[in-house]
């Protein structure tokens, strides 16, 4: 009776050994798997939150004007355009009796929403006559997003030099 005890207690701890052997790994598995599940449904909710907020924009884009969207998709273009950013610089030249100089472009380091490139500009006033406000007016009032980063100015006899830089932003 007793070697028969002893075999069926020694026979119960084996399979609970060999019990605890199989499911250890499986329930390490199984948190495993787990983890990776709520780590996928916290992708899927910010992916599913950022769609939604696409959605909203788009569906605001949808009842602009043609006016409005030409306008927006001038403010933020799909691409850099070189020589439609020197067209706008010698229009807005122009328009302060100013002359374009030169122009010099180089990528900036990447934002957060828009891609950007800098722009260095420079522009001289042979009129004699202080152009510096207006010009800044016409900076702020462009249709085109941009940053400026630095403005300076030279005054001398009869003629006035002014470089600025940009930040001009697209959405490539």
């Amino acid at each position: 009776m007793k070697k028969d005890t002893f075999l069926a207690s020694l026979f119960l701890l084996f399979s609970l050994v060999l019990t605890l052997l199989y499911i250890k790994p499986t329930v390490d598995a199984d948190a495993e798997l787990e983890a990776a599940l709520r780590e996928k449904e916290v992708a899927f909710a910010t992916s599913e939150s950022e769609f939604n907020e696409l959605r909203s924009q788009k569906e605001q884009f949808d009842k602009l004007t043609e006016a409005e969207k030409e306008k927006a998709i001038k403010r933020v273009p799909r691409e850099i355009n070189q020589q439609t950013l020197i067209d706008e610089l010698t229009a807005l030249a122009q328009k302060n009796a100013l002359t374009l100089t030169s122009v010099t472009f180089s990528k900036a380091a990447g934002g957060n929403d828009y891609r950007k490139i800098t722009l260095v500009a420079s522009f001289s006033n042979l009129t004699g006559q202080d152009k510096t406000l207006p010009f800044l007016e016409s900076l702020e009032t462009t249709d085109r997003l941009m940053t400026v980063r630095s403005l300076s100015l030279l005054y001398g006899q009869n003629r006035s030099d002014y470089t600025v830089t940009l930040e001009v932003y697209y959405r490539g």
